[in-house]
């Protein structure tokens, strides 16, 4: 059994240390707001290289109390992406403000700057992007954009602890970064935990106040606070594995690196592609297919286990029904949500692990190989025979001119127009007229307006063979044009041949066309 995550590696590793931070605390009989969060707060600011860290109770927590302290509330918008975890959205609502989602770039998964462009408006106060399964957003076009107009960045960093923009980490890349020490994050504690980077000394001192219900001196209180304070316990958990991370997240991107060397060039699965300017930490590692749930029986049954980053935007949960955002408002984010797939990673994950893990995607993508390959026949098998009863019903009506003139004189070929226009009306194959038999023994005036007149018909008759060979041409390349990104030969080759006898046909009966008008 691969699990999706193990936590009791970290405690293996780190024993001694873990157990010496515990007792260190146990001892000193000070677990609130102390010695211990006072060391984490410099060492973590000095990590992310900013001037000030404030440690709080969870990431939510720091999110919220951040745009609290920049007195953001009614009547203001935050820039939020469409495609995260709903915290980044409950952490603005709760303070009043209204979420106005952003959908992520089409390459990756994360809010994209030139649609926050587009979404801002005079009310915007923020803007909030989340560094989505360790892949920091692109920070300096959303700083640049935010400088312009005097809007406040705050970086959610929940995923992303360590990670970097053109070598710059993550945390110290807006006003503000709110991180996570969720037990499963990169750094994570034994509990709940969190923090917030800044450099603005302002920000920095009334979170301070915030956490601890608005009060600098005990039982002076300057202001409406909350009860968020990271525990004494954590912070010395956390600082013992602050002095790992580094190591465990160059550990991920080893594993990464093998997920890409195993996965690469399997029909239908989408890897991820970070930037290049970005230097990601691997939180996850997430895939995308459109038969999900496929791969996830293929991967249970070999005992791997998955999960879904996440299986249902914010827009369609009930917490936020009020907005009226059905299926379609943030079609990305919901492609997202209904393709992605995260695998088993993690800084304590053998390396052969991955090796493990490739063997049932590629018994699942042989399965939706065969699939493909099945559904392709019938939709094949449905166009030829379209194309054969039309190229059919073509030469039928190239002979049986033919017969009515020969047997029935002038008078066969009129019959035969008559005939040829009702079939066509009923069908919908355009043209009236018909290449074949010249109509005789007509005045010099009739002759030459008949004359006018089949030409007029054959020259339709034309336009509707090419009208027919086209489409069905072009259906073919459409069908094709789904297939040829599967790397199937076997499919592409088949769709390419079934234009060759429609090509000839259309050509050859245009010549067939031009010698009877001639």
């Amino acid at each position: 059994m691969i699990p999706f995550l193990d936590l009791k590696p970290v405690y293996d590793e780190l024993k001694p240390e873990l157990d010496a931070a515990y007792e260190r605390v146990m001892r000193s009989g000070w677990f609130v707001l102390g010695p211990e969060v006072e060391a984490f707060e410099a060492e973590y600011a000095a990590f992310c290289s900013t001037r000030f860290c404030v440690g709080v109770g969870n990431g939510l927590e720091a999110l919220e109390l951040v745009l609290r302290a920049w007195d953001i509330g009614p009547g203001d918008e935050v820039i939020v992406p469409s495609n995260t975890y709903i915290a980044t959205w409950l952490a603005v609502t709760a303070v009043g403000a209204r979420v106005v989602p952003v959908e992520p770039t089409p390459e990756g998964p994360n809010i994209d700057p030139d649609r926050i462009a587009a979404a801002l408006t005079p009310r915007t106060k923020a803007i909030m992007p989340v560094h989505l399964y360790g892949e920091p957003a692109d920070m300096d076009a959303i700083r640049a954009l935010a400088a312009e107009r005097g809007i406040k960045v705050i970086e959610d960093v929940a995923q992303a602890q360590g990670a970097r923009v053109r070598g710059r980490r993550t945390g110290a890349l807006g006003d503000a970064g709110a991180h996570s020490f969720f037990p499963t994050k990169n750094i994570g504690a034994q509990g709940d935990g969190g923090a917030v980077t800044t450099d603005d000394p302002a920000l920095a001192e009334r979170l301070r106040v915030l956490r601890n219900y608005g009060s600098k001196v005990k039982y002076v209180n300057l202001e409406r606070g909350v009860n968020s304070r990271l525990d004494e316990l954590q912070a010395a958990f956390l600082r013992v594995k602050l002095r790992s991370l580094d190591a465990w997240n160059e550990r991920r991107r080893k594993l990464a690196a093998r997920y890409d060397d195993c996965l690469r060039g399997i029909p239908g699965l989408g890897l991820p592609r970070p930037p290049q300017w970005a230097d990601p930490v691997w939180h996850l590692y997430v895939v995308r297919t459109a038969r999900r749930a496929d791969l996830v029986a293929s991967l249970d049954k070999a005992g791997i286990g998955t999960l879904i980053h996440y299986p249902t935007p914010p827009h369609f949960q009930r917490a936020y029904a009020d907005l009226g955002q059905g299926r379609g408002s943030y079609p990305l984010a919901e492609r997202l949500a209904d393709t992605v797939l995260s695998l088993p990673i993690g800084p304590h994950m053998a390396a052969e692990t991955v090796d493990r893990v490739a063997p049932s995607f590629a018994t699942s993508s042989t399965a939706d190989a065969d699939d493909a390959r099945s559904t392709m026949r019938k939709k094949l098998l449905a166009l030829a025979t379209t194309g054969s009863t039309t190229i059919l019903a073509q030469l039928l009506g190239i002979l049986t001119n033919k017969i009515f003139a020969v047997v029935l004189g002038p008078a066969g070929v009129g019959l035969y127009g008559l005939f040829k226009q009702l079939c066509d009306m009923a069908t919908g194959i355009a043209g009236i007229g018909s290449a074949g038999g010249r109509v005789q023994g007509l005045s010099s005036r009739q002759g030459e307006a008949r004359a006018r007149m089949f030409a007029a018909a054959v020259w339709l008759n034309l336009a509707g063979v090419l009208a027919v060979g086209g489409a069905l041409f072009l259906a073919a390349l459409m069908i094709a044009r789904d297939y040829i990104g599967s790397q199937d030969p076997e499919m592409v080759t088949a769709v390419r041949c079934l234009g060759v006898p429609v090509a000839t046909y259309t050509f050859g009966h245009m010549l067939w066309n031009l010698v009877t008008v001639s």
